[in-house]
């Protein structure tokens, strides 16, 4: 495997951002929206593979597999409120 090959043209080592819901898993490991994590190489799952990386969050046992869609080098933006329902 190549480790130096990772996917969206990241590199191993480099700071991001996670752009997806936030998740917490039984473990206690999470990622929240907006959270730097850093790049750990190519993600090896078959869902993501090709498709994703492995981050390395502050606090959390293991890796995670992020989808390319769901990293980015610049700060995510704070996810919008629910819409507001208007009364009938």
């Amino acid at each position: 495997m190549c480790f130096s090959c990772v996917p969206g043209g990241y590199e191993v080592g480099e700071k991001v951002f996670y752009t997806g819901a936030s998740v917490t898993f039984a473990d206690g490991d999470k990622f929240v929206h907006g959270q730097q994590g850093k790049v750990t190489g190519a993600c090896t799952s078959k869902a993501l593979k090709g498709k994703g990386v492995n981050l390395r969050f502050p606090g959390n046992k293991g890796l995670v597999g992020c989808h390319l869609n769901e990293v980015r080098r610049v700060r995510a933006a704070p996810p919008l409120p629910p819409p507001r329902l208007r009364p009938a």
